[in-house]
């Protein structure tokens, strides 16, 4: 069986068990990424606060795009006024370029995949036999045998989107985030979007909350991780920390 898509990660919970663990264990919210992205707040107390307070069933961030052609799924308003994501995949390039009235992209509030879910929502969701998730068709390129020999083949794979909960929760709201902070995407081997530039945006921030505490940064350094486990930001960077003179540093 080929893997449904992360769509069927709301599912697995409950089939794995998951699910019932965390609802012993008194948990509300689960935190949900699932983009390559090292610069995902893995625990974001202000997302959570503002999830908490408008006592939604799902919370997400949204990004503006950079370009129409990016390859993020995108915001939208359905006829029935509930909101949902689409995937860049399912738009046309009409929709793709279209402009709002001051000349601007019209479908600019980009989904970096970051969400907050609520465990009662995910408990009622995953427990109706009459509400599923939709599946999509994803034309990919698949490894095959061909004459008893391993070669990538084209193909059509059936995933569910998870963002598909959204139209089917009680309420859903949305925070805006900056994507200097928040998003590094990792989807090409080269080039934008890839390990290199992910590790350029990484230094560049860390290097940013380091530079706002005060610490000195010696001048050979050229790439900085800090380990989430040590700080989400300049304010969590505990006091003492000395960066060594070396290329690469990491700070857990």
């Amino acid at each position: 069986m080929n893997p449904d898509g992360h769509g069927g990660s709301l599912t697995a919970l409950r089939t794995s068990g998951a699910l019932k663990k965390l609802q012993g264990l008194k948990v509300e919210t689960l935190s949900y990424f699932q983009v390559d992205n090292p610069l995902v707040k893995i625990i974001d107390p202000v997302f959570i606060g503002f999830h908490v307070i408008n006592q939604a069933d799902i919370s997400s961030k949204a990004l503006k795009k950079l370009y129409p052609e990016e390859k993020i799924g995108v915001f939208v308003e359905f006829s029935n006024r509930t909101t949902g994501i689409i995937e860049y995949s399912d738009l046309s390039e009409d929709k793709l370029n279209a402009k709002d009235s001051a000349g601007e992209m019209l479908y600019s509030a980009g989904s970096p995949a970051i969400h907050l879910f609520s465990i009662s929502f995910i408990s009622e969701l995953t427990d109706s036999s009459s509400i599923s998730l939709p599946y999509h068709i994803a034309k990919k390129k698949i490894t095959a045998m061909v004459e008893g020999k391993h070669a990538e083949i084209s193909g059509y794979k059936f995933e569910k989107f998870v963002f598909d909960a959204l139209p089917l929760s009680a309420k859903n709201v949305i925070l805006e985030g900056l994507r200097d902070e928040e998003f590094a995407p990792v989807k090409n081997p080269s080039g934008q979007d890839s390990a290199e530039s992910a590790r350029e945006l990484m230094t560049a921030l860390n290097r940013k909350w380091l530079t706002e505490k005060g610490i000195h940064i010696p001048a050979g350094v050229k790439e900085i991780e800090i380990s989430p486990l040590t700080a989400l930001s300049a304010e969590d960077l505990p006091e003492g920390i000395k960066v060594p003179d070396t290329e690469k540093v990491l700070i857990s």
